[in-house]
Parts: C-alpha cells; structure tokens; sequence
C-alpha cells in the first residue's frame, strides 16, 4: 500500500479545477494507493519531468489538467506536489 502526502496548496488548487478534474483526482490517489503511481495504460499520460522540476512526475487527470508528484520509494510515499492545468512555472520545486 502507498501513502499520498498532498501539499496544502492542493486543496485549494482543487477548488478552482473542474469538477471532471476533482473526481478524476480521486479515481487516481484510489488508484495510486493500491498499486503505486506508475499506473498501467496510456490514459494517465505519465511523464517524467525536466528543468526546475527534474524529479518530478506528471500524471494526466484530463486533456489539459495534471497533477504534479514526487516518490520517495523507499518508504512507498507518493507526494503530490499541485494540481495544475499545464502550467509548471508556477509550481515550486519542493513539497512543504
């Protein structure tokens, strides 16, 4: 089992997303909490991230929102940084 460490930020993010965004979210902390965050299939969208967010993962929730992680494998936590629609400028490097 995985544990998902959301940022506070991210509540506040999922507010303003989409109601699709909110319930997709769910679907994949469910999802992520069972069987880790590289998820089988192409519909996640998984990507690896560069630049000031090397380290990072992406994850599609729809066509433009993604949601924004780390992992720390040593101890199964997958830290969910933001939830943004496409736009990493403006998501920090480290989790709070």
């Amino acid at each position: 089992m995985w544990v998902i460490q959301e940022s506070p930020e991210v509540y506040f993010e999922l507010i303003e997303a989409p109601e699709l965004v909110q319930k997709k979210y769910i679907i994949w902390k469910g999802m992520v909490k069972q069987n880790g965050p590289f998820l089988p299939g192409k519909g996640w969208g998984l990507e690896k991230l560069s630049g000031p967010l090397q380290g990072f993962y992406a994850a599609r929730l729809n066509k433009k929102w993604r949601v924004i992680f780390e992992i720390s494998g040593k101890i199964k936590v997958v830290g969910v940084r933001s939830i943004t629609p496409h736009l990493y400028k403006k998501v920090t490097r480290k989790l709070k």
